[in-house]
């Protein structure tokens, strides 16, 4: 894949990635949260992210993918506003989230299965839905 453009990084996430590896080197670390959206949830990357799906998810073969708003609304006041990584749905109507977590996070599972059902609970033909959680 072409890694990102250094060009295409604001000041403060290049200042942020010298600082992470302390040197001047700058770099596209995929692990850091700023570069993997930028890799894997842009129209610009898209291949990267059909690959990323169709290598993890057997039997699957995405060919094309829409990336959707990250952000989850909450739809009331004791609701939490999510954020994901990655939110994209191919050309099935499949709905794809990526999260890349680089540390341990006790209820990363719990976090997910929320996020999944904030995106469900908006899909409008929910008979249809097959849910495959992969962690």
């Amino acid at each position: 894949y072409i890694i990102p453009n250094l060009f295409d990084f604001s000041e403060s996430e290049i200042a942020m990635s010298k600082q992470r590896n302390r040197s001047n080197i700058v770099f596209a670390d995929p692990t850091v949260d700023f570069v993997f959206k930028k890799i894997f949830g842009t129209k610009e990357y898209s291949s990267a992210t059909i690959d990323l799906i169709n290598s993890f998810i057997e039997g699957i073969n995405v060919q094309s993918v829409e990336f959707l708003n990250t952000v989850q609304d909450k739809e009331s006041k004791n609701e939490r506003t999510t954020i994901v990584d990655v939110l994209a749905k191919d050309d099935k109507g499949n709905h794809f989230i990526i999260e890349m977590q680089n540390a341990g996070h006790y209820y990363f599972r719990e976090r997910m299965m929320f996020y999944a059902s904030k995106v469900i609970s908006k899909l409008k033909d929910l008979e249809k839905t097959d849910i495959k959680c992969l962690t």
